[in-house]
């Protein structure tokens, strides 16, 4: 979507993997896997190789903004 922005003039819209979920190809994780962040690990074994490849990037984004804030002098953000 981030590549075709400003290309297509339409409403681009991210639905993640409902129609995974839709049509019975994924089981969604129980719910008390969800409400911890755990669902990814109840995805692992259903889809190994996409499940695997977000957990190498998660990592690097998080590390990335972190490296962002404290060039901003903000890496103690007040919650």
């Amino acid at each position: 979507m981030e590549a075709h922005k400003g290309r297509i003039k339409a409403v681009q819209l991210g639905i993640g993997a409902a129609f995974d979920f839709i049509i019975g190809e994924i089981k969604q994780a129980p719910v008390w896997m969800q409400r911890l962040p755990l669902e990814w690990l109840h995805r692992m074994p259903q889809q190994p190789k996409k499940t695997f490849i977000r957990m190498l990037v998660v990592p690097k984004f998080f590390f990335l903004v972190f490296l962002q804030l404290l060039k901003e002098g903000r890496a103690h953000p007040k919650f």
